[in-house]
């Protein structure tokens, strides 16, 4: 459903597909991960290199955050927009 979606709007950010909470298919994890840019690339755990924004981090200073995925078991969940290494959504 991915590409279809990506084909018929034009869009590629894939937060604009997902909606937090989402749970994601094995297959889409495979292709975010032979397609696209990733930040951080874990067995259970993944983000893509794409900054959503940025926000405050507990520094008080402005740092990235990125679409994030895990995996508890086989079931992959999307995150939303969470800093590096997080699973908080920053939106």
């Amino acid at each position: 459903m991915w590409t279809l979606f990506t084909d018929q709007t034009g869009r590629r950010n894939i937060a604009e597909y997902l909606i937090v909470g989402d749970m994601v298919t094995e297959d889409l994890i495979t292709y975010i991960r032979e397609h696209m840019p990733l930040e951080t690339d874990k067995p259970k755990y993944l983000q893509l290199k794409d900054v959503q924004g940025y926000s405050y981090n507990l520094a008080r200073a402005l740092s990235p955050i990125y679409p994030t995925f895990t995996a508890c078991g086989s079931q992959w969940r999307f995150h939303g927009a969470c800093f590096k290494f997080e699973t908080i959504n920053r939106f």
